[in-house]
C-alpha cells in the first residue's frame, strides 16, 4: 500500500502523473465515535458503550487511546486501551485540545469547569497528567492553541458570573515550572483583553449549593450574593432555572 507523502496533498491537477493511489482503509471503530490523531495515538470518544475485545466495555461519554500503529496493523482487538476520561454522574467530557508536547483536557464536574494538562511523551506514544484544576472552578472557557505544530502557547478565554470575557495569552510549559503548577491557572501568562463589565461586581462572591429533590437526588445550583450577606431566607432573591423532566 502507498504511503502518504507531500505530493498527495496538492490539488489533483498539480499532482506527479506517476503518484500511486492511496488506499483507503476503514477504521474499525462505532459509527457514533469520533476519533482523532496525535502523534502515535489514535484518540477516540465514545458517544455509546463500545466493548472492542471481550476483556472490557468502555462506557459511553469516555475518552480512550491507543498505539496507531497496532491498531492500523492488528484491529480493534488487539490492542490495550488507556482510559484518558471516563464519565461518572457528576462528570462529564466537554473537549480536548492540543499544543506540540502537551494536550489540555476539558471536563464538567458537577457543572464546573476544570482542566488537566497531559504531557505527550515518548516520541507521541504516551501521556502523562502533569498538572491542572484541583477542585473544579465556577467559570466558562476555552482552550485554543496558537500554532500546534510550533510551540505550546494557547489563548485562553473565560468569564464567570463576576468577570466579564476575559482573554489571556496562556503556556502549558508554565505548568511545570519551578513547581507552579500548584497555583491557580498557573499556565496564564498575559492578560491581552476583557469585556466591559455591565454592573458593579466588587463585593460579590459565586458558590455552589445543592437543592435535594422529593427523590433525593442532590441538584447543583449557583448564587450570586454580597460576601457578608447572611442566608437567613429574608434576602430578596432572583431566582432563574432551566431543565427538564
Amino acid at each position: 500500500m502507498a504511503e502518504l507523502t507531500e505530493d498527495h496533498l496538492l490539488a489533483p491537477s498539480k499532482r506527479p502523473k506517476d503518484l500511486p493511489e492511496l488506499e483507503f482503509k476503514k477504521v474499525d471503530v462505532q459509527d457514533d465515535a469520533d476519533i482523532n490523531f496525535l502523534g502515535n495515538l489514535f484518540i477516540v470518544s465514545l458517544r455509546s458503550d463500545w466493548t472492542p475485545n471481550d476483556d472490557k466495555t468502555y462506557k459511553s461519554g469516555s475518552v480512550i487511546y491507543c498505539p496507531l500503529d497496532k491498531f492500523s496493523t492488528q484491529g480493534s482487538k488487539a490492542v490495550d486501551y488507556q482510559v484518558l476520561f471516563e464519565p461518572t454522574e457528576r462528570t462529564a467530557y466537554e473537549y480536548f485540545t492540543c499544543t506540540k508536547n502537551y494536550l489540555v483536557l476539558s471536563t464538567m464536574d458537577n457543572v464546573k469547569s476544570k482542566l488537566q494538562f497531559f504531557k505527550v511523551g515518548d516520541n507521541g506514544n504516551s501521556l502523562t497528567l502533569v498538572s491542572g484544576d484541583v477542585e473544579a472552578q465556577i467559570r466558562d472557557c476555552s482552550v485554543r492553541p496558537l500554532d500546534p505544530t510550533d510551540g505550546d502557547e494557547f489563548w485562553f478565554t473565560t468569564s464567570t458570573y463576576t468577570q466579564p470575557s476575559t482573554l489571556y495569552l496562556a503556556d502549558a510549559r508554565q505548568m511545570e515550572k519551578d513547581g507552579s503548577s500548584d497555583k491557580e491557572d498557573a499556565f496564564i501568562v498575559e492578560k491581552l483583553k476583557t469585556l466591559p463589565p455591565q454592573y458593579d461586581s466588587s463585593g460579590l462572591i459565586a458558590e455552589q449549593r445543592f437543592a435535594t429533590s422529593k427523590d433525593g437526588t442532590k441538584v447543583p445550583y449557583f448564587i450570586v450574593m454580597k460576601e457578608d450577606t447572611a442566608l437567613n431566607g429574608k434576602n430578596p432573591t432572583l431566582l432563574y432555572g432551566y431543565g427538564g423532566a
